[in-house]
């Protein structure tokens, strides 16, 4: 459910009419993903490079310097040993999308 509630509002256009069930959808789902545990400080630190790309979306801020941070990993992660990795093999796909300028143009 996680993944559909994000993907739905990676548009822009749906933050602009929340309803009261979207706001109550958001803070459910969207609020879980963003205040999950996480051991790993890489992974926080990716984490809120993500949040940080969002919310400079948002705001209409610049936020091309993190969006080429985020390829530049992505692109270290498939050029790699770490393609061994299962987690990793697991979401190639998506690694592969977001080298590419297309994926952040949509």
């Amino acid at each position: 459910m996680h993944r559909e509630i994000v993907e739905k509002y990676r548009c822009k256009d749906n933050w602009y009419k929340l309803t009261k069930t979207d706001v109550q959808n958001i803070e459910a789902e969207l609020a879980a993903v963003i205040n999950g545990e996480s051991e790993n400080i890489q992974t926080r630190r990716f984490e809120h490079l993500l949040y940080s790309i969002m919310l400079d979306f948002l705001s209409d801020h610049d936020f091309n310097s993190k969006i080429a941070n985020v390829q530049h990993n992505a692109a270290a992660l498939s050029k790699s040993d770490l393609k061994s990795i299962p987690q990793v093999q697991a979401k190639q796909e998506l690694i592969s999308k977001v080298t590419q300028l297309k994926f952040w143009a949509e």
